[in-house]
């Protein structure tokens, strides 16, 4: 099965990092509205050679009938300390790029192209790259859809992390992971978490994401999953009470009001009595620690105004989610307040003690 928590001891993960090492002169990402990201492991491929400024070949994303390809070279700084290397998109932008379009890298010996990304997605999932635990892993610009980095590692490694958090937490707070029969992963992404929860013990896993692409990945490469388009708004075409746990990473991070308390009544829908919740949001401890002056100002402004409830229009994910995928942050209070309307809360993480270093509730259905 590809779900499945095989762990990753140390020398695994070394083993796994030369392997797929192999390649990362051949990567992915796409482009954001404000920037494009080098992929992490070309970067860090890259900065091996001790080259601090590149030259890349860009290829326009669409070339006229009759014409030659449009091309352009623009420099990109390498810098000493980050993997992290950002470019601006204008110069993509002004060859027909537009924000959520795919792009692929091709390095070899100190020339870097970078072209379209044509490829369909079926295509690459029968000989994708696969780690350590048997688990193929999605293509670098997929995976920046979700965590807004093109970074392989990262992926697997911080998706075990929080697999290994959440059944912790569940085991710890609700009962014996073992017995769970139904799980939903709601916003389920390309796998990051659910690639690596427990195959052993009799769950069934389902998933539900807005990003149709990633439900394709996830249809052909975990067959054995269920999994179903999101909407702005529920309800989704599933039974009432057909979950033992719902858990939502990094959504309600996303949603205004109206959306957030619609979905929270159809969680409460879907979960068996008795059933459980763990999701994450980003309340007080989060803005303290994440978040610029000026940025933190904003929010308690809204907090002040709206009851503990700040949703903030951006165009961060335009071309890769709705326009209505923005910046929410809510206070503890406000959490407590209002989600525990209508579940009983039995415990509340802050980032510190988070993998994905948002705050973590964890709530029961009440009988």
């Amino acid at each position: 099965m590809c779900l499945t928590m095989a762990g990753f001891t140390p020398t695994v993960v070394g083993k796994f990092r030369q392997r797929f090492l192999l390649h990362p002169n051949r990567a992915t990402s796409t482009l954001f509205s404000n920037f494009l990201l080098l992929p992490v492991e070309l970067t860090r491929l890259i900065k091996t050679q001790s080259r601090e400024n590149l030259t890349a070949t860009v290829q326009a994303r669409h070339r006229q009938c009759g014409e030659a390809q449009q091309c352009r070279s623009i420099d990109i700084p390498m810098g000493r300390t980050s993997d992290k290397v950002a470019l601006s998109p204008q110069a993509f932008f002004e060859l027909g790029y537009k924000p959520g379009d795919p792009v692929q890298f091709h390095y070899d010996g100190g020339q870097l192209d970078i072209t379209p990304l044509e490829t369909r997605l079926p295509d690459r999932t029968d000989d994708c790259e696969i780690d350590a635990a048997g688990v193929k892993i999605p293509p670098a610009w997929l995976i920046q859809a979700f965590t807004g980095a093109p970074d392989t590692i990262d992926h697997i490694e911080s998706g075990k992390r929080s697999a290994d958090y959440y059944v912790d937490l569940y085991n710890r707070l609700c009962g014996n992971y073992d017995n769970v029969e139904r799980v939903l992963d709601f916003g389920c992404g390309c796998g990051r978490v659910l690639s690596r929860m427990p195959s052993s013990g009799g769950a069934r896993y389902f998933g539900i994401d807005l990003h149709e692409t990633a439900l394709e990945w996830l249809r052909k490469t975990m067959p054995e999953g269920t999994f179903s388009a999101g909407s702005a708004m529920p309800p989704v075409d599933i039974e009432a009470q057909e979950f033992d746990l719902i858990y939502s990473v990094s959504v309600l991070t996303h949603l205004n009001r109206e959306q957030e308390g619609a979905w929270l009544d159809e969680w409460h829908r879907l979960l068996k009595v008795g059933g459980f919740v763990i999701a994450t949001f980003r309340a007080e401890d989060w803005v303290d620690r994440f978040t610029l002056e000026r940025q933190k100002m904003a929010i308690r402004k809204s907090w002040s105004e709206g009851d503990g409830f700040c949703y903030q229009k951006h165009r961060y994910w335009e071309g890769i989610f709705p326009e209505f995928y923005a910046g929410t942050y809510q206070t503890i209070d406000y959490v407590r307040s209002n989600w525990g309307k209508r579940f009983e809360i039995l415990a509340i993480v802050p980032p510190a003690d988070s993998p994905n270093e948002q705050n973590t509730v964890v709530m029961r259905k009440r009988s």
